[in-house]
């Protein structure tokens, strides 16, 4: 196989088009003691059009691949829920074990929801990685 090293593409004019037409009769009409080839010449032309106008400009640029969440980001994150389900638990039993004596001295001892917990709910809202996961899920 000699040709593997070919790749082939086509191009269609449409001669109502007065560019397409312009473009039509320089290929038919091509001088080759100036050109080597039609192909040559078309080959030139776009490597002339890329080189002036920056090949950024005509390719499509691959987006990065989905970013991942990391194994040291879910710990961290397991961390926080670990946490935050403790001091809940903590609460609770508090909760339950004052109301079990329906001493309403007793409850009024009931501690609010902790401040460490209110910080974490605020951390967990404002957590940039995750914000930025969910968006990109709309």
């Amino acid at each position: 196989m000699a040709m593997e090293h070919i790749v082939r593409h086509t191009c269609r004019f449409n001669v109502k088009n007065p560019q397409h037409k312009k473009i039509n009769e320089v290929l038919a009409n091509l001088n080759t003691d100036v050109c080597k080839s039609k192909s040559q010449f078309m080959i030139d032309a776009i490597d002339f059009y890329i080189n002036n106008f920056g090949k950024e400009s005509f390719v499509t640029v691959k987006k990065s691949p989905v970013e991942y969440v990391t194994r040291e980001e879910l710990n961290k994150l397991e961390e926080k829920i670990i946490r935050e389900a403790v001091i809940a638990a903590k609460d609770e039993m508090l909760r339950i074990s004052l109301g079990a004596k329906e001493d309403k001295v007793a409850q009024a001892y009931v501690p609010e929801p902790s401040q460490e917990l209110s910080r974490l709910d605020e951390e967990i809202m404002d957590d940039e990685i995750i914000s930025n996961l969910a968006m990109s899920y709309l």
